[in-house]
């Protein structure tokens, strides 16, 4: 469904990804993990144009994303929902005018309609009643439930997590966990996580891919990640300070 090939970036002197190759499969839950900085997010910007690689492909379909237009750009993007670090929120609006930005950017639906699709999708999201709170009464957890109502706005194939537990406690983290198995199941959607929480990975994880020294050095299943005797991986996984990953 989705294909990166050879992907290498920089910043100045700075080599982010290094030939970094990964298949995403149609319907999976896809895990990117690594340590901060390694370029996990730096690979999500690639995958919905928003950086281009300095050379390689992404293709879907056979379609290389690099070659396309801006018309065809436009289309392959409204397949992608993302759901930011900090859910990226505008402050300035209401959680409805958030939710619905795509919506009033992209499409012709009238006013009514699209404040009726927020309410569903924040449904989905299990919010209700919180159209005219502004981002700053939410706490943490809502305020990724309303960023992940956003992100699928537009029914995507595709959804994009950046760091999804990020900043929440345990609790809310796993609440946000279950909702991504939720989505996927519920809408068929495509997922494709980066984190570096363990715990997270686990659980909602069709397949897990590490990336180091920007290339994917190893994917498998959440049980093959814990079997296997990649020192790298073991290192990353058990969170251990001695190993071949140097602490800077």
């Amino acid at each position: 469904m989705l294909e990166l090939i050879e992907l290498y970036k920089s910043f100045g002197d700075k080599r982010v990804l290094n030939g970094a190759s990964l298949t995403i499969n149609k319907g999976e839950t896809l895990t990117i993990i690594g340590r901060s900085g390694v370029g996990k997010s730096v690979m999500l910007k690639h995958i919905i144009r928003l950086m281009e690689p300095d050379s390689g492909k992404i293709l879907i379909e056979g379609k290389n994303i690099f070659e396309f237009n801006r018309k065809e750009l436009t289309a392959y993007r409204q397949r992608f929902g993302m759901l930011f670090q900090g859910a990226a929120l505008f402050d300035s609006m209401t959680v409805d005018e958030n939710v619905g930005l795509a919506l009033r950017e992209h499409t012709n639906i009238p006013e009514p309609q699209i404040q009726k699709i927020a309410t569903e999708k924040l449904r989905l999201v299990g919010l209700v009643n919180v159209e005219h709170l502004k981002p700053e009464e939410l706490s943490g957890g809502m305020r990724k439930r309303v960023g992940l109502a956003r992100a699928i706005s537009m029914d995507p194939e595709f959804i994009l997590y950046d760091e999804p537990t990020t900043g929440l406690d345990p609790i809310m983290a796993d609440a946000i966990n279950d909702l991504i198995i939720r989505m996927r199941k519920e809408l068929n959607i495509t997922s494709i996580c980066v984190t570096h929480d363990m715990v997270s990975a686990y659980k909602i994880s069709d397949r897990i891919a590490m990336l180091y020294e920007g290339r994917i050095i190893f994917v498998g299943t959440p049980e093959e990640v814990k079997a296997t005797d990649n020192p790298v991986v073991q290192q990353f996984i058990q969170g251990k300070a001695e190993g071949p990953i140097k602490v800077l």
